[in-house]
This record gives structure tokens, C-alpha cells and sequence, in this order.
């Protein structure tokens, strides 16, 4: 199955907007002030992981914000070179635009999609699509952290691309919350769009079983667990490149209790029964079972690996089934 046949049916309609049309729609988040995140708030990827992915300095920093302000990562990460300038605040928005959020089915009621703006006198107008994620300054701190260590660790872009915070207004319930915002990335499909749609044709379905298998693998093979492993999780791009969502969920395998319960806790995690919209045939399992056994890294010895009984013990009791009927 060629990869244009798989993404036909999602190709998405944003690809019509003009890179730098100036979005006039209902405001994501009013923006205030605007600035740069400085490298002291950014510790090392190694050091990042084996703290949890959470860093108090970075916590305190995005908490410490007020209503409406927008910190951008530094230009060597989000690409971004703007010109802060206090007078040109109120040229500055955050809109969105309708029509994104396809191919990300699960995302649409937790992301906003939109359009970043901002007024630059000197080095022109700066345009960027983006996705906008609201959780709690910790919740911020991981996501970005664990992005960057999953990029830095592989050795390409895995993630999407962070851009920065702003910060929202509290809840009712006096709860902090910090917008993280992602670049906006033209035919990315989570698997969910797949996998949970009844009109995906049995082929398809088996195909997509198989790409989650080869990105729980791949993933473990470089040294993270994802703890939230579900299909809404994982995406292929416009390329049929594997990409990796979600990442405030990620720990490092070196720093695991116990590596093996824990990636058995992805698979576990890939087939809950709470989480999935349809439930997986027989031949969709194998398919996983044998993307994972197939993309699966070779340790220093067989302890180190998951074997397919293991797995399919895992998913058998995720699923509520008997085990002696399943296999």
C-alpha cells in the first residue's frame, strides 16, 4: 500500500490558506506582551530525563507569567526570529482558523488550531500555523522537554515542532494553565483517524495496526516509554513518516522501576478496551505484534526484549479476553 493511497481520503483543505494571510477570526487567546525564553530556563536533554522530564526553574518561569504572554523558544529551536518591540503589542494575535484540526481527530476538542501574527516593522510580517494545547505549567514543562530529548535521541523530527507559551487565563477554579504552541503541520494524521473509523477498509485498518506496533518499538528502542500509548497518540505525515504525540506522558527507560513492565504497559495501553471506539480483529493484533517483533531493537540479551507471548498476554488482558481462546 503506497502512502498516497493511504493518506487520499484526509487530504486536508488548509493546505489552501496562503502562508501569510493574516487569519481575521475568533481569538485563541489575546496576546500581551512578547518575548524570548531564555537558554537558562532550558536545562540539558540527558539532565531533563532523568529528572521526570520536569524541571522546577522552567516550571516556575511559565507560572509566572500573566495573562496573555507569549514566550518564544529561542530561534535555534522554533525557528522564529522576531523582533520584540513593546509598541507593536497590540498587532499582535493569535486566531483560529477553521478546518485544521482535520486529521487530528481526538485533538479537536483539547487543541485550538490557528494562526500566529505578529507585527515585525523591520523584518516584515512573521506568519506560523499553529496548535495551541492548554495543561497545567508542569504538564507544559514535560511536553516540551520530552519532545526535545525524543528529537535530540533519534536524530530527526519526531514531534512537532514547539514554538513557545502563552499563557491563559485561570479556570473558574483558580487552576494555572499555559498554552504550548506547536507548529501547524499540513497532512499529519494521528492514527486514530484510522483505527477508529468503521469506513476504513480491513487493509488499511491491518496497515495502520502495524505502523503502531513499528512506533511503540522504535520508541522503546530509543529509550522511552510513552505511558499514555493510544492510537490518538501516534501519526504519520505527509511523508508516511512516523511521528510521536503527546509527550508529557514520556519517562526515560533508564530511569524505569522495572523497563519491562512498562513497555508492557504501552501495548496494554494500545489496546484498552475504554479507549478504543472499535474493537480490534484478530488479524489487526498480529499485525501490531508483528510490526513491533519486527522493528524491535536487539539488547545485549533476551531478557532485554518483550517476546510475542508476552505481548499477546498483555493485549488479551487489556482487551478482557480469555487468554487460552485468544492465542
Amino acid at each position: 500500500m503506497t502512502n498516497n493511497s493511504i493518506h487520499g481520503k484526509y487530504n486536508d483543505m488548509s493546505e489552501k490558506i496562503a502562508p501569510n494571510l493574516i487569519i481575521d477570526g475568533d481569538p485563541i487567546q489575546p496576546v500581551g506582551a512578547v518575548d524570548y525564553l531564555k537558554n537558562k530556563y532550558i536545562p540539558n536533554s540527558e539532565t531533563a530525563a532523568e529528572h521526570g522530564f520536569r524541571n522546577e526553574r522552567l516550571i516556575r518561569k511559565l507560572g509566572s507569567l500573566t495573562t496573555g504572554d507569549l514566550v518564544l523558544l529561542p530561534p535555534e529551536i522554533s525557528g522564529i526570529q522576531a523582533t520584540i518591540d513593546d509598541q507593536h503589542i497590540r498587532s499582535h494575535s493569535l486566531n483560529r482558523v477553521p478546518g485544521l484540526e482535520r486529521g487530528r481527530q481526538h485533538s479537536r476538542a483539547e487543541v485550538a488550531f490557528g494562526q500566529l501574527h505578529m507585527a515585525q516593522p523591520e523584518a516584515g510580517t512573521i506568519t506560523e500555523l499553529v496548535a495551541v494545547k492548554y495543561v497545567h505549567p508542569i504538564t507544559a514543562s514535560r511536553e516540551f522537554l520530552a519532545a526535545k530529548a525524543v528529537n535530540e535521541r533519534f536524530g530527526e523530527h519526531k514531534t512537532y515542532t514547539p514554538l513557545g507559551f502563552i499563557r491563559a487565563k485561570d479556570t473558574p477554579r483558580g487552576a494555572q494553565r499555559v498554552g504550548v504552541l506547536t507548529r501547524y503541520e499540513h497532512n499529519v494524521n494521528t492514527l486514530d483517524n484510522y483505527l477508529w473509523n468503521p469506513n476504513t477498509p480491513a487493509e488499511t485498518r491491518r496497515a495502520m495496526y502495524q505502523v503502531a506496533g513499528r512506533a511503540m518499538a522504535e520508541l522503546h528502542n530509543h529509550g522511552f516509554i510513552h505511558g499514555d500509548a493510544q492510537a490518538k497518540n501516534f501519526a504519520l505525515d505527509s511523508r508516511g513518516a512516523i511521528r510521536h504525540l503527546d509527550t508529557e506522558t514520556y519517562t526515560d527507560i533508564r530511569y524505569s522501576h522495572d523497563a519491562t513492565i512498562d513497555r508492557l504497559g504501552d501495548v496494554s495501553n494500545m489496546f484498552d478496551r475504554e479507549t478504543l471506539t472499535l474493537a480490534p480483529s484478530l488479524a489487526d493484533i498480529d499485525a501490531f505484534v508483528d510490526g513491533y517483533l519486527q522493528t524491535q531493537a536487539a539488547g545485549p540479551s533476551t531478557h532485554d526484549n518483550l517476546d510475542q507471548l508476552d505481548i499477546e498476554d498483555t493485549i488479551a488482558l487489556a482487551r478482557g479476553d480469555d487468554i487460552a481462546d485468544f492465542i
